[in-house]
């Protein structure tokens, strides 16, 4: 076709040529063979155009981007949870706040004060100062803990007088307190937590903490909106006794007490927290609704951009596919080669979520970059189904070092926090002697006064008495004197 076009302008032109030459420069043979040459190039090139196909000239679609994880709706304005008590309560604030960044449900607003109870009105009166803070917090529940720091002889305000610890005029009293601050809370409909004390690793305390928990839980059923928590049977091991130690779900042993055999570690008041947070969400409607969403939302994210995992074949079918990849090839197989067998491997650590959303987005971006397009012939493809071992083995081995490494600073961290919650238990114990030593103090200065008093008021009377003998002895100067003369007469 080009060949014949060729000599068709070929002919033509020289027709051209030979009626009305050029007045070029150059010959008239010369000027025709350039012309000629000209337009056959032009039906060359027109003819390459026609034979590529539309299709091909059409701008490329760009890659489809794969769709944004939506992340679950966070409570538009979190619940204020407001922690009261001692020192137990102020560790159990440090696991409700790491437990309230990981959901951002609540916030834990921390007012508990360290040596603190019920017992010692005239050093803290928690039955005021939890009126003050809820009126002023105003928060959406209150979580309290005290009972460690009350074993002690309690403090009357009215009477400025001291009752012997477990005597009945004790237990009258600090019931009627534990009452006033639930009662608060009932009527400012704020729900109210109160969370039981733990077992302990002295007997003595083991029973004081039990004789305590029964005082909460009678108290808790006397109002509707108070909820008591237990904490007995959550801090017991398998043996259903005390111990310091607890295997996790991991299988791995870690510290869950402190050393003084009262406070915990951050990781047990973790667990604390876990548990605590339960009780929050069984019983604060708003709070359960918003949990529920975010799990709802959770499961149904995960199920649209987690893949599904393929289902494993047999070896039955397997070996079929590959002999018919074979003979689609023409290769033959040898009756000597044999299947490989499977190396057993050390088992690798699990890949977290976050892994498997950034390898779904490189594995949709490879899949739209390896796409067999219209109208073009069939290519290699990558298979990017399974994540390669390689990035998966460096995924893992980079896992196990974090958490290595994190596991190493956890435990000392974990031990530094015990030694200061020991400290603390120590200087708390020396307040409340220090406390109990100026009330002695105060009672045998009274005590003194009163004496200075009567022997002040004695001196007075001597004086007294003093004064009417100088008086009799004056009388009886002046009688003698007048019966002197008389004598001498």
């Amino acid at each position: 076709m080009l060949l014949l076009s060729a000599v068709i302008v070929r002919k033509a032109m020289a027709r051209f040529f030979s009626l009305r030459p050029l007045n070029l420069p150059f010959s008239t043979k010369r000027a025709e063979t350039c012309y000629v040459s000209f337009i056959a190039f032009v039906l060359f090139a027109l003819m390459l155009f026609s034979m590529v196909p539309h299709a091909s000239l059409a701008a490329p679609q760009p890659a489809a981007k794969p769709a944004a994880k939506a992340q679950p709706e966070k409570a538009a304005k979190p619940l204020r949870i407001l922690v009261l008590g001692d020192s137990l309560a102020d560790g159990i604030w440090a696991g409700l706040y790491w437990e309230s960044r990981r959901s951002g449900q609540f916030e834990a607003l921390r007012f508990a004060k360290n040596g603190t109870g019920l017992s010692r009105a005239d050093y803290y009166n928690w039955e005021q100062k939890a009126k003050s803070l809820i009126n002023a917090q105003k928060p959406d529940a209150v979580v309290m803990m005290v009972g460690i720091n009350d074993r002690q002889a309690l403090y009357a305000t009215d009477n400025k007088k001291r009752y012997r610890f477990r005597s009945e005029e004790w237990l009258k009293r600090y019931k009627a307190r534990v009452r006033a601050v639930m009662r608060h809370s009932q009527n400012k409909k704020i729900p109210l937590f109160w969370i039981g004390l733990p077992i302990m690793r002295d007997q003595n305390m083991r029973k004081d903490a039990e004789y305590f928990n029964a005082i909460y839980k009678e108290a808790a059923t006397e109002f509707a909106n108070i909820f008591y928590v237990p904490l007995w049977n959550v801090t017991l091991d398998e043996n259903g006794q005390y111990s310091s130690y607890r295997r996790t779900t991991a299988g791995k042993v870690k510290k869950f007490r402190a050393s003084d055999g009262i406070h915990f570690t951050m990781s047990g008041y973790s667990i604390l927290a876990t548990h605590i947070t339960a009780s929050l969400t069984a019983n604060i409607p708003t709070l359960r609704t918003d949990a529920l969403q975010i799990a709802a939302t959770d499961s149904e994210e995960t199920a649209k951009t987690r893949p599904p995992k393929r289902p494993s074949e047999p070896a039955s079918q397997k070996q079929p596919e590959a002999k018919q990849t074979a003979a689609q090839t023409g290769q033959k197989t040898s009756p000597e080669t044999k299947p490989a067998q499977k190396t057993e491997t050390a088992p690798q650590a699990p890949i977290t979520a976050a892994m498997e959303d950034r390898w779904q987005g490189v594995r949709s971006m490879l899949q739209a970059e390896t796409a067999v397009k219209p109208n073009t012939p069939p290519q290699k493809t990558l298979t990017v189904g399974v994540m390669p071992a390689g990035i998966k083995d460096s995924l893992a081995d980079a896992r196990l070092s974090i958490r290595d490494s994190s596991k190493a600073a956890i435990e000392v961290l974990d031990s530094l926090v015990g030694e200061f919650e020991a400290r603390d238990a120590v200087i708390a114990r020396c307040e409340n002697r220090i406390n109990e030593l100026v009330t002695e103090a105060s009672v045998k200065m009274g005590a003194l006064s009163k004496l200075l008093d009567d022997v002040d008021r004695l001196k007075n009377e001597l004086s007294e008495k003093d004064k009417k003998i100088k008086m009799l002895e004056q009388q009886l100067a002046k009688t003698s004197n007048t019966q002197t003369p008389a004598v001498a007469q």
